[in-house]
């Protein structure tokens, strides 16, 4: 039990939850004004009356905890990335069904094995990103993940045009411009920090 309130205690997610769907019940629970800590048997009979709820808070948590661990946590990089190999994914699956003019398969139609292809190399794009992280933690750098998120967001966003221009839709100039802006700051980064080691 004592473990039971110790992690709900440090659960912002479980706090949003109940302030998000049970409003009325999460006004009733005592708050401390300099802590922030949840009354602990109040939520305690929330949960045991919501086991839904329960389920929900459990998964949420171990999610985030995972994500924490694997990647350094819910960054700004990795939701742009992950929001670009979806974007990607859904622009490939359409110019594949619908206009009939994707380039990896014969009569540039759908095909499910090479839908399956593009779904693992994402997720190995993932466990790269996660390798660098845990390298960083090892060697004491805090930069060797960041780079490895431009660079694969700069790969998704090349690859988010062409799958544009196979469907006909004109780009702005500034997705040009965005791609030098990733393509630059990849290179000159990782070249300035080679210059600094080498010193």
């Amino acid at each position: 039990m004592a473990k039971f309130k110790m992690w709900h205690q440090k659960s912002l997610v479980m706090r949003l939850f109940f302030c998000l769907y049970e409003p009325k019940s999460y006004a009733k629970i005592e708050v401390s004004s300099k802590k922030g800590e949840v009354g602990m048997e109040q939520l305690k009979n929330l949960l045991q009356n919501h086991p839904l709820k329960w389920d929900f808070c459990f998964f949420t948590g171990v999610i985030g905890g995972a994500i924490t661990y694997l990647f350094g946590g819910w960054t700004t990089g990795m939701q742009t990335l992950v929001i670009a190999m979806v974007i990607d994914y859904i622009t490939g699956l359409l110019v594949a069904g619908v206009f009939k003019n994707s380039a990896k398969t014969e009569g540039g139609g759908l095909k499910s094995d090479v839908g399956f292809k593009g779904l693992v190399k994402k997720f190995v794009s993932l466990m790269i990103v996660s390798l660098m992280y845990q390298i960083d933690k090892t060697i004491g750098f805090d930069y060797l993940r960041d780079l490895c998120i431009i660079g694969f967001i700069l790969n998704e966003l090349i690859s988010i045009t062409e799958n544009a221009g196979l469907m006909g839709i004109p780009l702005p100039p500034v997705i040009s411009k965005a791609i030098e802006i990733l393509n630059r700051k990849a290179g000159g980064e990782d070249g300035n920090n080679q210059t600094a080691d080498s010193q």
